[in-house]
């Protein structure tokens, strides 16, 4: 396996070439065709007919279920809803339609199904279902239909005088879409395909049938832009891959030629990716200007990512040339030096900038959340931002390390070392964590600045879209006009406004009539005279007044008094006298509190003043100094001293920072939060800091972690020590956690049940009172004008809505009527809850509900007369304050998230404290056993504890001692046998030469005794031979010495090429040899002592030379080559080589193979190259076949040092 993923790796470059290609050619390829759309439209039919049979089982129970019965059934699914009808009454029902009126034997000539939005009695779609399956001969045929907010097939059963309706949900259909309402198929029938559902078309769409063969509705192709995106991405993908492709290329060679081809590659692949990114503008957020544009610098954030990618790798490539860029700046010279010079330093200068600027546009200009500690507002383009400029971060500490070959200063500094790593990560986050802090305020303070703006417009334009259609049917209400000319009629007038026109309004807005003849006067200030009241409403309009639109009768009022103002006359002809009667309507708005109702999402109209104001600010309305309008958790000073400053400002107070800004001279707008405290600031820098370190270390040591961690001790006592107390810490964190959630959640139940049913005791007593003396719902005295402005009021001091339902379940009133008015809910409530109510006698009752697919709560509970009969069910949705349930949410996540983090590092710390404490001994022992030295005096280990470890400290030193000892004496013993040997060694050395040196001189004696006539020619020659034997002699000691003694040389720089070819030049004396010298470095400088190398060198070709027989034609080849840290010389020889069973005597004294000589030689080499802390080795030679030693010497920190 090992060996098949080296080739593999060996053949990447390939690999990724080839994955660019099918990339490149699949991008072009639509994979929707006729085929799989076929499958995708077969697969949902399928999907629909298992519901569809589902539902049908549920009915055929439902059929079986007794006429007295409710029907209920367990897990119901909530995509599906029924309705049972005995002799033309709905007895029972699972689930609701979103529809107001369950009719289905009353079917009006003229009813159209598209009117499903106008409450109106002949609104009746489930009738038009019913006549129209009659009509077609079939009552029980699926159609496809449009009830309220949703598109259901309807399906109906007829048995006798029981109807059945089903319904199943295919998809929803909303006015409107946003972050609650969205418009989608039904989850449990959707396709993995891109489908879109629309009613019957027999044009390029596929048609889907029921359960039983019926046309339903069609299915529409895929877009094409849907093969386009798909499209740009599997492009982008073959970008990548081009990217790794070149990447692997400057790797494997580190070629000047590839670094160039990589460098214009990145180029190209960057700009391409940016012409893709603009064609994806529509598609994904990322590559929208919706996200981030600063049209300055950039158009999308995508854009932004790649440039920052694009600058960190053409870094990273100059990074990975910067031995070979180091050796062309030191061999250039003057101004070719200096450009260099000064292009590696404008990098770095460069870069810092662009990160600044970059960055700051990022937060100013984007709708990405980089403040940490807003926990529950980072998203995934949080991250990506993120790493980008760690990234970027890196990309600048390789461009530092670029410098340090330009100076002797710079070269003793290295960023990557782990302390000034950690330096450099520390300095950085700081950096980051400020700039993200400073300008996140400039960014709040600017949205703040248009917050006021928007807050100052005080006119409602959904309130003036409803004056509009309501003027018309007031103009012509006669009924209206004889109640105005009434005397003392206005309390009629405001019933029959509030009744018929204005209910749904009267929530938001208090309104006051006015009815004017002639002479009718008005008491506006106690003090001063009457006003004639025509007169004063039209100098009103006069000063402050401007039309809806042109002739409208009604008028926005801006007079700056902090609401919302409307004025409507209307004019009628007096009845019984000349002249005219005006009817002057004036609405004032309420500053409506965030309730714990519906959410504002799911209505059509936006909050007073047009603007509704995130959950962390209070709001405040000045005008003329005078608090007007206020909201959230400040208290406002009524009077406006503080904030009499002109333009906007900032202020600080009471625990609030306050942006002030004053948008008229009379206005002035006050928007508040609390002070942020140092913590939240701590969350963000410690987030910030372990995200840089975790990317950055892990980017920088990626080589050296991985050794690391093959190296790493897992069996070790400290190791089981630390990973158990950090395990322990980890389950212990994780079950303190879940259980704080427990406990949370239960809480959160109990409290909110305990809230429910405290607003529900101040309804039900309030209601009570209008529901005690009637015996029916829709008895004038308890259903009437007065029962829904109490239930207004209840809504507006308590912050709820309610709902009220009659004895049969259905909707009677309610405070939110837009909610069931654009059928986001139906008007009949809640079948679990009914049955527990009205079957089951509850007091009360509380379970979950859904809208939209918000899960909430709601409360349920009776109103009784004074006999005991049901009159109404009063129900309270209770959907929390979302606002602060997030803010709570996100400072408790972001809590637990600090104290887990800093929990695991004191848990890491300790536990190596702690495992340190007990197994420091335990180490000290095993390295002192390791480093163990007989000949110098062995260290006690000191441990002061009386425990376990402390017997084992006492024995241990008691053995060194003893070891000590014994070694006293067995060194005593080996030196006198090393004496013995070395006197022996020296003396057969001495011996050696001395002998025939002794039988010369007595021959000679004896010629000259005996007279031999040519001895004194005879003493020459035996001159010379004494004199050869005493030079062997002066070589026996001169070796000795050498290899006794330590080196005192000083070190100096050597070129090796330049030393390797002198010492050649010496031993290319025989014609029978071939020398040979092959270099792959063109300067190759060490700092070591010149001339022991020498003596290396020569001793290495000398044994070399000897190796090969004089008369035989052999080779020695010479190699330098560079592998990591290291130079290697190596020396090649065609001779016989050393035997396999001699090779581990090589290098040991007085070994040798060679009929002469001490067999000093190679230990004296192994000596030298070991004091200057390298290596040699001996293999045979696969080259020539003969010996091969190979020296490895250490590059100098005076050399090169990138």
């Amino acid at each position: 396996m090992k060996e098949w993923l080296r080739k593999l790796s060996n053949e990447r470059i390939a690999i990724y070439w080839i994955a660019v290609l099918v990339l490149t050619l699949a991008s072009f390829i639509r994979f929707s065709s006729i085929n799989s759309m076929d499958r995708a439209v077969t697969n949902l039919q399928e999907k629909i007919h298992k519901r569809q049979q589902i539902l049908e089982n549920y009915a055929r129970q439902a059929h079986e279920i007794p006429d007295s019965q409710f029907i209920s059934f367990e897990d119901f699914p909530e995509d599906m809803v029924i309705y049972r009808y005995l002799d033309d009454t709905l007895q029972s029902w699972v689930n609701r339609l979103p529809i107001a009126n369950e009719e289905v034997f009353y079917f009006p000539y003229g009813y159209r199904l598209q009117h499903v939005g106008v409450e109106n009695v002949s609104n009746t779609p489930l009738a038009y279902a019913f006549y129209s399956a009659l009509a077609n001969g079939n009552p029980e045929e699926e159609q496809y239909l449009s009830l309220g907010t949703g598109w259901y097939i309807v399906k109906m059963y007829i048995s006798g005088k029981m109807l059945i309706v089903t319904a199943l949900l295919i998809q929803t259909d909303y006015p409107t879409e946003n972050s609650l309402l969205r418009n989608q198929i039904n989850p449990n029938i959707l396709s993995n395909k891109r489908l879109s559902i629309v009613p019957v078309t027999f044009d390029e769409s596929y048609v889907i049938h029921g359960k039983d063969g019926g046309v339903l509705f069609s299915v529409l192709k895929d877009l094409p832009q849907s093969g386009e995106r798909s499209g740009s991405v599997l492009r982008l993908t073959a970008l990548i891959f081009v990217v790794l492709s070149l990447f692997a290329q400057l790797k494997k060679t580190k070629k000047i030629r590839d670094f160039f081809l990589l460098i214009g590659g990145l180029i190209t692949v960057g700009v391409f990716a940016m012409y893709l990114s603009n064609k994806m503008q529509s598609d994904l957020p990322l590559f929208s200007p919706t996200l981030y544009a600063d049209f300055e610098l950039f158009s999308s954030l995508a854009d932004l990512l790649i440039v920052n990618l694009l600058i960190t790798l053409i870094i990273t490539a100059l990074f990975l040339m910067r031995k070979t860029l180091a050796l062309i700046v030191k061999k250039s010279k003057g101004l070719k030096k200096r450009l260099f010079t000064a292009l590696f330093i404008l990098i770095p200068l460069l870069l810092l900038p662009y990160i600044h600027i970059s960055l700051r546009s990022v937060i100013l200009n984007s709708n990405v959340v980089l403040e940490l500690y807003r926990v529950d507002e980072i998203t995934f383009y949080s991250l990506l931002v993120y790493l980008s400029y760690a990234l970027l971060f890196v990309a600048l500490l390789f461009s530092l390390q670029l410098l340090r070959p330009l100076s002797k200063k710079t070269r003793k500094i290295s960023f990557l070392k782990t302390r000034h790593l950690i330096i450099y990560i520390i300095c950085i986050s700081f950096y980051t964590f400020f700039v993200v802090s400073f300008y996140g305020l400039k960014k709040e303070d600017n949205r703040n600045r248009v917050w006021s703006n928007k807050l100052s417009t005080e006119r409602d334009l959904n309130l003036e879209l409803q004056l509009k259609t309501i003027e018309k049917q007031i103009i012509s209400d006669s009924k209206l006009r004889l109640l105005v000319n009434a005397f003392g009629g206005e309390d009629l007038v405001h019933s029959q406004l509030s009744e018929n026109y204005f209910w749904n309004i009267l929530q938001r807005y208090d309104m006051e009539i006015r009815i004017c003849r002639e002479y009718t006067t008005l008491q506006i200030d106690p003090d001063a005279p009457p006003v004639l009241c025509n007169s004063f409403f039209q100098n009103e309009v006069t000063r402050y007044g401007s039309p809806l639109y042109e002739s409208s009768q009604f008028f926005f009022m801006n007079n700056y008094k902090g609401r919302v103002r409307y004025l409507g006359i209307f004019e009628y002809p007096a009845i019984g006298e000349s002249g005219l009667v005006r009817l002057f309507i004036e609405l004032n708005s309420k500053f409506i509190k965030e309730t714990i109702g519906y959410p504002s999402e799911l209505l059509s109209h936006s909050q007073i003043d047009n603007f509704s104001l995130p959950y962390l600010y209070s709001y405040g309305k000045y005008v003329n100094g005078r608090l007007v309008v206020s909201s959230g958790d400040y208290s406002y000073p009524i009077v406006s001293k503080k904030y009499d400053n002109e333009g906007y400002y900032n202020v600080r107070s009471d625990g609030y920072l306050h942006f002030v800004s004053r948008v008229t001279p009379e206005t002035v707008i006050v928007l508040s939060r609390k002070e942020r405290g140092i913590f939240p600031y701590f969350v963000s820098l410690s987030y910030i800091v372990l995200f840089y370190f975790l990317i950055i270390f892990g980017l920088v040591h990626r080589r050296r972690e991985r050794n690391v961690l093959k190296k790493l001790p897992k069996n070790t006592f400290r190791w089981k020590i630390s990973m158990l107390l950090l395990s322990s810490l980890v389950f212990a964190l994780l079950f303190m956690g879940t259980g704080s959630v427990w406990f949370s959640i239960n809480y959160f139940n109990e409290n909110t049940k305990i809230q429910l049913e405290e607003k529900m005791s101040s309804v039900q007593s309030t209601l009570s009172l209008f529901s005690q003396y009637v015996s029916r719902y829709n008895d004038s005295r308890f259903n009437n004008i007065q029962l829904q402005q109490a239930m207004n009021r209840l809504s507006s001091t308590a912050g709820i809505d309610i709902n009220l339902y009659s004895s049969a379940g259905f909707l009677i009133r309610t405070t939110q009527p837009e909610i069931f008015d654009r059928s986001i809910l139906g008007k009949r409530m809640d079948d679990r809850a009914y049955i527990e109510i009205v079957k089951n006698n509850k007091k009360e009752f509380v379970h979950k509900e859904k809208i939209a697919g918000v899960e909430y709560n709601s409360l349920y509970a009776p109103l009784y007369n004074q006999d005991g009969a049901l009159i109404a069910i009063v129900n309270i949705p209770y959907f929390s304050q979302w606002a602060n349930m997030r803010s709570n949410a996100s400072n408790i996540i972001a809590t637990i998230i600090n104290i887990y983090i800093l929990l695991l590092l004191a848990a890491v710390f300790g536990g190596i404290a702690l495992s340190n404490s007990i197994s420091k001994p335990l180490a000290e022992i095993g390295k002192k056993m390791e480093l163990l030295d007989i000949s110098e005096r062995p260290e006690h280990i000191d441990y002061q504890n009386n425990d376990e470890l402390g017997i084992l400290v006492s024995a241990y030193n008691k053995m060194v001692d003893d070891l000590e000892e014994s070694t006293k004496r067995l060194t005593e013993s080996e030196r006198e046998q090393a004496w013995r040997e070395m006197a022996r060694q020296i003396a057969h050395e001495i011996k050696n030469p001395l002998t025939p040196m002794r039988l010369s001189i007595q021959h000679l004696v004896r010629m000259k005794r005996q007279g031999v006539p040519d001895w004194p020619d005879k003493f020459d020659a035996l001159a010379n031979t004494l004199i050869e034997q005493i030079d062997i002699l002066s070589e026996t000691a001169e070796e000795f010495s050498s290899y006794s003694r330590f080196y005192s040389e000083e070190l100096s720089m050597v070129e090796l090429n330049t030393l390797i070819r002198e010492q050649m030049f010496l031993f290319n004396t025989r014609d029978d040899i071939q020398l040979k010298f092959n270099s792959e470095i063109a300067v190759a400088e060490i700092n070591t002592r010149k001339t022991q190398l020498t003596r290396v060198l020569v001793n290495l070709l000398s044994n070399a030379v000897q190796a090969i027989p004089n008369q035989e034609s052999g080779k020695i080849y010479v190699s330098l080559t560079m592998e990591e840290n290291y130079y290697q010389i190596n020396v090649e020889d065609s001779g016989a080589g050393v035997p396999e069973n001699l090779t581990n005597r090589l290098f040991k004294p007085n070994f040798t193979t060679k009929t002469g000589g001490t067999g000093l030689g190679l230990a004296i080499c192994r000596s030298i190259i070991e004091q200057s802390n390298g290596k040699i080795s001996y293999m045979r030679s696969e080259l020539l076949g003969g010996a091969k030693f190979s020296v490895k010497l250490p590059i100098s920190d005076e050399s090169i040092s990138v």
